[in-house]
């Protein structure tokens, strides 16, 4: 790629301010900016009775079938908790992971030997590994944090599967406000928003709809979203200009951040 191919771009970066820093950096070094607002906090677990419970169901980690990561930070807060216990992964545990980073991660903290999806980085990609086609009575741990969607422990209990979760950390709103919103995009002229999540989705539409009386422009700004899911919630919320990011992961980010830019170049030319 281009040193200066994303020249123009101001983007608003919404994902946890510990995780900003590789999307940051790459947003720079191609010409763009990348402007720091994150909209949740990653937390580890305090609470000494829900660690004693994972503890113990991770204590027990080769009665499962299966092991699916479904974040990064699963990876980061789980990878942790199942080295106290496991130094390996036992051989016969299939490990899943949503999304070819996080499959990175996994293998690089655990040193296993992960699968994921080809196709996309959702539940629903994942829900299609014929890994997980034939779960009757397996035990699947699915690795995530506290809250989230429900598809794919409910799909796979369809299927047959016991399904137990493992929740290894829980997300904090990061208390924000409508003007502090509109003087960030205005300070540095943000022409991109970058979600990785609905939720930091449904926030940032909760600060617009409180601004959009004065600035009803605001929702004009184009969204970079990661899955299907997510698009259609945008689109559902009154976004304007949403581009669909192949996944959440910094690779995927920026190649549609490319093509956004790419897109509005021949717009302009038309």
């Amino acid at each position: 790629m281009s040193p200066h191919l994303l020249n123009g771009l101001s983007v608003l970066v919404t994902r946890p301010q510990r995780q900003q820093k590789s999307l940051s950096s790459s947003i720079e070094s191609y010409g763009g900016v990348a402007v720091s607002f994150p909209l949740i906090e990653i937390e580890p677990l305090k609470d000494t009775v829900i660690l004693e419970s994972l503890k113990e169901k991770i204590s027990n980690l080769n009665q499962y079938h299966c092991i699916i990561f479904v974040s990064s930070n699963a990876v980061e807060y789980g990878a942790k908790l199942i080295k106290e216990f496991w130094p390996e992964i036992p051989d016969d545990i299939d490990v899943i992971a949503i999304g070819p980073s996080t499959s990175r991660m996994v293998s690089t903290e655990l040193g296993c030997k992960v699968i994921h999806s080809r196709t996309g980085s959702s539940s629903e990609d994942v829900l299609l590994l014929s890994q997980l086609m034939d779960v009757n009575q397996l035990k699947v741990a699915i690795v995530r944090g506290q809250g989230g969607r429900e598809l794919l422990a409910n799909t796979l209990r369809k299927r047959g599967a016991k399904v137990d979760y493992l929740e290894v950390y829980h997300r904090i709103p990061v208390r924000r406000s409508p003007v502090q919103l509109l003087r960030v995009i205005q300070k540095f002229n943000v022409n991109v928003y970058s979600i990785t999540n609905g939720e930091s989705l449904e926030k940032l539409n909760n600060l617009l709809l409180r601004s959009d009386e004065s600035q009803p422009h605001l929702r004009d700004i184009p969204v970079i979203v990661p899955s299907d899911r997510v698009y259609l919630q945008a689109e559902q919320l009154g976004f304007k200009n949403v581009k669909l990011a192949n996944g959440a992961d910094v690779e995927s980010t920026i190649i549609a951040l490319q093509e956004l830019d790419i897109e509005a170049d021949k717009i302009d030319s038309d």
